[in-house]
């Protein structure tokens, strides 16, 4: 295969992850619905990290940092799938060692967006930030998810005299 197929590749699988996203957030009202999107969301979002690791790879030019953004826009997607998928409030999981691990992942992520913005010259440059933003909101939803757990025992402690 050539570089532009596997560049066009990942990033049509990174448009399509990021499409099965939004129909995930409409869907959540509906169980079931949601449980399928869910699931067919991290096939694919894992499909993709393949084949983005296979990009970088085998993408000897400045489209590599195409690929390197998408890998970073995943990865921080695999460690909440991990997460959600484990579910949190089960007794197994170190809740504080997931948001401790996300946050690194988080911060590495981010990193690797922005030496990618710098580095891609082509019409490509907007990936990295648009995947930035995405994965910002993400963790704007795990900053305050975060926050309630650590909170709700004082605060139920508060009310419930």
């Amino acid at each position: 295969m050539n570089e532009d197929l596997i560049l066009k590749i990942n990033i049509w699988g990174a448009i399509v992850f990021v499409l099965f996203l939004f129909l995930d957030i409409i869907l959540i009202g509906t169980e079931t619905a949601f449980n399928v999107f869910a699931l067919l969301t991290a096939i694919i979002g894992l499909i993709v990290l393949i084949s983005a690791v296979v990009g970088t790879v085998l993408i000897i030019n400045e489209d590599k940092w195409v690929a390197i953004s998408i890998v970073a826009f995943l990865s921080v997607w695999v460690m909440f799938s991990i997460g959600y998928i484990l579910g949190f409030d089960e007794p197994f999981m170190n809740y504080r060692s997931f948001f401790i691990t996300y946050y690194i992942i988080f911060v590495v992520s981010a990193v690797f967006m922005r030496i990618a913005f710098k580095k891609i010259i082509t019409v490509f440059k907007i990936l990295p930030g648009v995947f930035l933003f995405i994965n910002a909101l993400i963790t704007l939803y795990i900053v305050f998810m975060h926050m309630w757990w650590v909170l709700s025992p004082g605060v139920s402690e508060v009310f419930n005299g």
